[in-house]
């Protein structure tokens, strides 16, 4: 897995936070460095409306969430640590909304794509996840999908990222699968975050720039089994990925 490593904040309280934060480093695949350098942490971190983050979406299974990326009307990106402890429930997807119990519309999710070498040497290996919907969502000013970052796409140390995800005043810390965004572009997807207040407070994140082709190539699949299985006449196949 290629990630970034980033700055991010110790004291998270609120629901849904938005914050600033840097790319420290851009890793070959499977290589984790850790170096740390807090004079360049220039994080800022607020509670933001939903038409500001109008592609983040909550997922809900069991009794736990995390968050995920809107990518076209029935692909939701987020990553596959998010379900350490699915076993066939339902999974559930809400949009539109930035207070977890707060109004929005609910999405059943109808199937669910793990990459194939998820901890295939350590537990952050390959943190991707892919979730096709079950219903089409309902686009709107507060609920649009995200583009995602072009592959062999690399960006400089100290390029500021925005980074949003859920969180409580008792779980200081941000759920994985939020999305980091660089000029409306999504570069990455929360993997794991370090919470304890002893070490280097860092987060790292599932490269998108990466993993483009096997996000295109598995949308592609879940839209086309989609298309057979339900004849879906809404989907156009041609025009999928510009037009929702």
């Amino acid at each position: 897995m290629i990630a970034y490593f980033i700055y991010v904040s110790r004291n998270v309280y609120l629901v849904l936070l938005y914050e600033v934060a840097t790319a420290y480093r851009f890793l070959p695949q499977q290589e984790l460095y850790s170096n740390f350098n807090p004079s360049n942490n220039i994080q800022h971190k607020y509670t933001p409306n939903i038409l500001e983050v109008p592609y983040h979406v909550l997922i809900i299974y069991s009794n736990l969430f995390c968050s995920g990326s809107l990518i076209g009307s029935l692909t939701v990106l987020t990553a596959a640590s998010c379900f350490w402890k699915y076993s066939d429930e339902k999974i559930m997807v809400k949009t539109g909304s930035s207070v977890i119990s707060d109004s929005g519309n609910t999405y059943l999710v109808e199937s669910i794509k793990f990459h194939e070498y998820y901890k295939h040497i350590s537990d952050t290996d390959n943190d991707i996840a892919l979730l096709l919907l079950k219903n089409h969502v309902v686009f709107g000013a507060g609920v649009k999908k995200v583009i995602l970052v072009e592959p062999e796409t690399v960006l400089r140390d100290n390029t500021p990222m925005r980074v949003s995800g859920w969180s409580t005043s008792e779980r200081r810390l941000y759920d994985n699968g939020g999305p980091a965004v660089y000029q409306d572009l999504l570069v990455g997807i929360m993997s794991f975050v370090n919470t304890n207040p002893n070490k280097p407070y860092f987060a790292l994140f599932t490269n998108i720039s990466y993993f483009y082709r096997w996000i295109m190539l598995n949308t592609k699949y879940f839209l086309e089994k989609r298309c057979v299985d339900t004849r879906d006449t809404d989907l156009d196949m041609a025009t999928y990925e510009y037009t929702n």
